[in-house]
């Protein structure tokens, strides 16, 4: 059978010295999407990382994965977006949730979804008019244009129900397992209904995380602690809809009491033996159930196996939060490896 897929790499801007060369590297190999992360207080600005992949790239989708819409005014939401559009020639998609660690190293805490809808009412009048009303204020801006795409990163049935309603595209942040998908799909379908919309309105792609290694549990090693904050956002707020076992969820709710906000997404960057969230995944015996619900994990053949079984649950697009140590090691050995057996 031959699959097809789509894949994007978010990675973020504390690899100064490689960003250029990673961002280059994706969209040589056969990349659709890169993208990096909002999460200022651990690795920078965003604009800057989005500006510098739109000049590394010719080809790509540019994306923010994931902006929030807490900490930034709409007015500056658009015009950051419709610069970077600009520089990119019209490669530009705005990647928004709620908000994680962008938030919550802030004080603050992540968007409700009545909000995340008037935010997103109003950078479209923006882009379209130069006006909106936000939050009982009138807003204006020169920076009109396109409607830039935007993909939201649902992680529960709320999120999905009003992704299937207004969202351009999403980032599914609930896992792949096949219940999962299943289970997904149909609330994100929900939605658009509601709006008289279908599923073919929204170009649908999946959060992951990845890694390339000599055995299964040596790919899981490389990003335990990223799983886990894949894992954290799951356990927040209650457990409906989210098909989660009973003995899981107990074992995610412990988890969440230990997590550590601030060492999110530094543990990447170092021994497994100072990784603070990664020694939760074997401690409290998460270790398969997440890596199966959240990551590609492997070596190559692993990798093609898990991209069949993928495929015949209907997943076509697959976003990867690349945080593994070598980023450009692992893009090269992907698109020499992987790629030519999906597309």
């Amino acid at each position: 059978m031959t699959m097809r897929f789509s894949f994007g790499y978010g990675f973020d801007l504390n690899m100064l010295q490689t960003f250029n060369d990673i961002a280059r590297t994706g969209d040589e190999v056969g990349f659709d999407m890169m993208a990096t992360g909002c999460t200022p207080a651990l690795k920078g600005e965003v604009f800057v990382g989005l500006s510098r992949i739109a000049e590394a790239t010719t080809r790509c989708k540019v994306s923010s994965f994931i902006i929030n819409p807490v900490t930034w005014h709409p007015v500056m939401m658009a015009c950051g977006f419709s610069t970077i559009d600009a520089i990119s020639n019209g490669r530009a998609v705005v990647g928004m949730g709620t908000g994680d660690t962008g938030v919550y190293n802030l004080g603050l805490k992540p968007a409700k979804m009545a909000y995340m809808e008037d935010y997103i009412r109003t950078l479209r009048e923006l882009w379209a008019t130069g006006e909106s009303q936000w939050q009982g204020t009138t807003v204006k801006t020169t920076q009109t244009g396109r409607r830039i795409p935007i993909f939201m990163a649902p992680a529960g049935p709320k999120g999905l129900n009003l992704a299937g309603r207004i969202a351009d595209g999403v980032f599914i942040e609930t896992g792949v397992l096949p219940e999962v998908v299943a289970d997904s799909l149909r609330r994100l379908e929900e939605g658009a209904q509601q709006a008289g919309r279908t599923l073919d309105d929204i170009e649908i792609w999946w959060h992951m995380r990845p890694a390339l290694g000599s055995s299964r549990d040596d790919a899981v090693d490389q990003i335990s602690s990223t799983i886990v904050s894949m894992a954290n956002r799951l356990a927040r707020f209650n457990r409906a809809g989210k098909q989660v076992p009973d003995d899981i969820w107990e074992k995610l709710q412990e988890m969440k009491s230990r997590y550590d906000f601030m060492a999110a997404h530094e543990d990447a960057e170092k021994d497994k033996s100072e990784q603070v969230n990664a020694k939760l995944l074997d401690e409290l015996g998460l270790r398969d159930y997440l890596a199966a619900r959240f990551a590609l994990v492997g070596t190559s053949e692993d990798w093609v196996k898990q991209l069949h079984e993928l495929y015949d649950l209907g997943v076509r697009n697959i976003a990867f939060a690349g945080m593994m140590k070598d980023r450009v090691g692992f893009l090269r050995k992907f698109g020499s490896e992987i790629l030519p057996h999906v597309s």
